[in-house]
């Protein structure tokens, strides 16, 4: 077998990136697609892919328990407006920010209580 119509695939994958890495550094016959060090390169590139697609999982994963958490909090805003204007609506500033700061506090504190028995008694943490 020569080094330029390589048909060993298997044992290249077995390889790690280090030992990929220097097929591909020695670059014999690298211009030749059916080159060892073509292939180890290919291979190379394909795990690399393989690993990025991974972080972009995981971000947008985290991303979309970001955007489900602002639609929590919005909607907690709402409440404690729609409860700002019906009961406070010609009150002083003063009166309107500290209702508004004890309300978050303690819908805060409520949600923290109702989050920490689920995780006790429904997950098992």
């Amino acid at each position: 077998m020569s080094d330029t119509e390589f048909t060993d695939i298997d044992s290249l994958k077995e390889l790690d990136d280090k030992e990929l890495e220097k097929l591909v550094i020695q670059g014999v016959n690298l211009h030749i697609h059916t080159s060892k060090a073509s292939l180890a390169k290919r291979i190379l590139e394909n795990r690399r892919q393989l690993q990025q697609l991974k972080i972009v999982k995981d971000v947008k994963k985290s991303s979309n328990e970001l955007t489900i958490i602002a639609r929590g909090l919005k909607e907690i805003v709402l409440i404690l407006n729609f409860f700002k204007k019906r009961w406070l609506p010609k009150q002083s500033i003063w009166i309107r920010v500290g209702s508004f700061v004890f309300g978050t506090l303690l819908v805060g504190i409520l949600l923290n209580l109702f989050s920490d028995a689920i995780a006790k008694f429904i997950l098992g943490w």
